[in-house]
């Protein structure tokens, strides 16, 4: 049972609040707390939908009121009830001036008979007329002990059904590790996962658990879970950024809780397109082992008014649920740019994105570290590169020669391959200007080279792959640059100095 929502609902209707507005996917979640509310406070509830009508769940009678206008008008007679409305947005609220006037009317009505109106709904339709009426009520995702709710009851259907209690007999950790696979779903989703589970493996298997989970979230369309992927030993070069991720590798722990440490806010990777950014944002989940969802700026806006917001705070709350976990936000200058002309561009969509956006990331207690990149940083609005909005912005550089070796003995040894048969010193001389992706690409290319030809790969096929290759450091120089003189002003570096690159340097290899 939901108690903190079931403590605010109370109080909001105990001081007089008219209506409120449920925004949830948890349809019979909601009704059963809205039902538990009307108990403490005393009030009957009648709950209405278009196919079912007028219900009466204490009596368990229903009225065949489907129309939602013979639904306003029967209310007049109804006092003291908490009447739940749902899915009300399906009908033209917005448009509707009957519809529109007839809820505020009923609304005013019943504030003075003491009726309450609930609106419940997946998804938030408010139009302007009704905005001081109503208030909407957070309804968080399932948390850890109602998890265990819904997983005790799985268990005891499957014991009913005819699975093996051993196979349903769970350590304490084991538990733990269900559960925490879990986080994120609805009790709807968390229940066919379990179910899924036994299905397929016989047991309560966390690894399927967490694949349904990877499916569920993917379905809202803004956010991807990311399975694990290779770590920071993965990635060349980056001493200092790298130096910075392992301090705090365990800082969502209860170690660091009891040390005093708040948990990691954010880290801000900024930098020319190709050096790793988002490389390292992958790397890190691995490293530190936690969950990785990332959140898809580019899908963020919607045509209706007031989507685009919605859609953010949906994810933001599933993210939250998913705690602790790392939120990737690739490109994030693309989502949140244009702010300032906003009122003019876009209906002023992108300023209220970005409002939500900084009051989440200035309020949240929830251990979510944002682990965000961007390539234009002259894009980015200044409120989100102040300090406290993020524990550190690093700027990427083109990798020195130091870190060019490093990096193409990565690519060199992950394809099989013995970096020490190459001569590395002399190929990183080579590509002075490239960027990491542009020497994994040469790497490539040196090998397509070779396997046309019908033998191993050689340090001539490396030497004219590089030759042949002209980075974005010349084929944009100008704007690369700038890019490059902002981090270094700006912001912490990830690496070692690198000298201003003005093109390639020709070395021969014998």
């Amino acid at each position: 049972m939901s108690q903190t929502f079931i403590e605010q609902v109370r109080n909001y209707i105990r001081a007089g609040y008219p209506a409120l507005y449920l925004v949830t996917h948890e349809e019979t979640r909601g009704l059963r707390d809205l039902q538990e509310v009307a108990k403490q406070t005393k009030l009957s509830i009648r709950i209405w939908s278009c196919t079912e009508g007028l219900g009466d769940p204490e009596n368990g009678t229903t009225e065949d009121i489907r129309d939602p206008y013979a639904l306003l008008q029967s209310l007049g007679g109804l006092s003291e009830t908490l009447i739940v409305l749902r899915d009300l947005h399906l009908f033209p609220i917005e448009t509707d001036p009957l519809l529109n006037r007839g809820v505020r009317e009923t609304i005013l009505a019943g504030k003075r008979r003491g009726n309450v109106i609930c609106f419940l709904s997946p998804r938030q339709v408010l139009p302007p007329e009704w905005e001081k009426l109503i208030v909407i009520v957070p309804y968080a995702l399932p948390d850890r002990q109602t998890l265990g709710v819904v997983l005790d009851g799985v268990i005891e259907s499957a014991k009913e059904s005819g699975v093996s209690a051993k196979a349903l007999k769970l350590k304490a950790e084991e538990r733990d590790a269900v559960i925490e696979s879990a986080k994120g779903l609805t009790t709807d989703e968390s229940e066919s996962a379990f179910a899924l589970s036994l299905a397929e493996t016989g047991r309560l298997d966390p690894a399927v658990i967490a694949r349904e989970k990877a499916v569920g979230i993917a379905k809202g369309g803004l956010l991807e879970f990311l399975p694990p992927a290779e770590g920071l030993e993965s990635v060349g070069g980056l001493g200092n950024l790298k130096k910075w991720l392992e301090r705090r590798r365990l800082a969502f722990s209860q170690k660091a809780r009891a040390f005093g440490l708040p948990a990691p806010r954010g880290l801000l990777m900024v930098g020319c397109p190709g050096t790793g950014k988002s490389l390292v944002s992958k790397a890190v989940a691995k490293t530190w082992g936690l969950p990785t969802l990332r959140l898809d700026m580019g899908k963020m806006m919607g045509s209706l008014v007031g989507q685009s917001e919605e859609q953010l705070r949906r994810a933001l709350a599933i993210a939250e649920a998913t705690a602790p976990v790392l939120l990737v936000m690739d490109e994030i200058e693309k989502g949140l740019s244009g702010g300032a002309s906003s009122g003019v561009s876009d209906g002023g969509t992108t300023a209220r994105v970005l409002g939500t956006f900084l009051s989440w990331m200035q309020e949240k207690t929830a251990p979510v570290m944002i682990l965000a990149t961007a390539n234009d940083v002259s894009r980015l609005p200044p409120e989100l590169l102040r300090k406290g909005r993020f524990d550190e912005i690093f700027t990427l550089d083109l990798p020195n020669q130091e870190d060019r070796v490093e990096i193409l003995k990565i690519h060199i040894a992950k394809r099989g391959r013995d970096p020490k048969k190459f001569p590395l010193t002399v190929l990183a001389d080579l590509t002075d200007g490239f960027n990491g992706s542009e020497l994994e690409e040469a790497v490539i290319s040196g090998l397509y080279e070779a396997f046309y030809a019908g033998r191993d790969l050689s340090e001539k096929d490396l030497a004219t792959a590089i030759k042949e290759t002209v980075p974005l450091s010349v084929t944009m120089a100008e704007k690369v640059e700038a890019i490059r003189e902002w981090g270094r002003a700006r912001a912490r570096p990830a690496a070692g100095p690198v000298r201003q690159t003005g093109g390639l340097r020709k070395v021969q290899l014998n």
